[in-house]
């Protein structure tokens, strides 16, 4: 799955049908150039709806077609994907009366749903973050529950600031982004260089994404006044209770 400037292109018929069936995207989704066999013979126009009969058409004739699926990028298909993505994050939250973000940010008078919504509704960071979940679904929860902490810290507060809970969400969902395609993710932080390094990194990603200059500028400012202590959280010295 590869984002172009004019749409999505698919290389692989297993992934197109995976997204298709997943999104429900009957009625939705077309091409931007039509779709051949290996003699140049049109299998579907440019700019005609998908049904789920052509991929079992092309199931039948494996190796026999040009692997190469450029989807046009509509205005209903990005709805589509971020209210798949609101959903997917929503099941985070959704594990029962234990489940401690579900806690935090059930509060009076917000709506979760809402600040999500408008986060996913920038086309860039939809489209980014699909191709995440795609990618590594862990990695993706890692994201989504860093961004729905930050927003559940800010939600605590009433603040009448437009788009702060939105912000708030974009800022905790993309400050580990540069970690993508890595497993670095899953381990502690201990040198404070490199965490500034990766927030300044978020933060260009962030702007290239479009977001709120706040946004961006917070990603890049929260690690500098929080130094790592020299010794591993597992390995606290000993000390007095006087000390404490």
């Amino acid at each position: 799955m590869k984002v172009t400037e004019s749409g999505i292109l698919f290389e692989d018929l297993g992934r197109l049908s995976g997204f298709y069936l997943e999104l429900r995207l009957q009625g939705i989704l077309k091409f931007l150039e039509p779709v051949e066999d290996n003699t140049g013979n049109i299998l579907i126009k440019e700019d005609v709806y998908v049904k789920e009969s052509f991929f079992e058409k092309l199931k039948e004739m494996s190796g026999s077609y040009k692997a190469h699926f450029h989807v046009q990028l509509t205005d209903a298909l990005v709805g589509k994907i971020s209210e798949f993505l609101v959903h997917r994050v929503n099941e985070l939250t959704a594990a029962g009366p234990k489940n401690f973000l579900g806690r935090l940010l059930d509060l009076p008078h917000h709506k979760p749903d809402a600040y999500m919504r408008a986060a996913f509704r920038n086309k860039s960071i939809a489209l980014s973050a699909y191709r995440v979940y795609r990618d590594n679904d862990d990695f993706f929860t890692h994201l989504c529950e860093l961004g729905l902490l930050n927003m559940a810290i800010i939600m605590q507060k009433y603040l009448r600031i437009r788009g702060i809970h939105k912000n708030a969400f974009l800022s905790g969902f993309l400050s580990d982004l540069p970690l993508a395609g890595q497993s670095s993710w899953k381990d502690p932080s201990t040198d404070i260089e490199a965490v500034r390094s990766r927030a300044r990194r978020a933060s260009e990603l962030a702007d290239r994404l479009r977001v709120a200059p706040e946004v961006s500028a917070s990603i890049a400012e929260f690690p500098r006044g929080f130094p790592i202590p020299d010794f591993p959280r597992n390995n606290i010295p000993d000390g007095n209770a006087s000390d404490f």
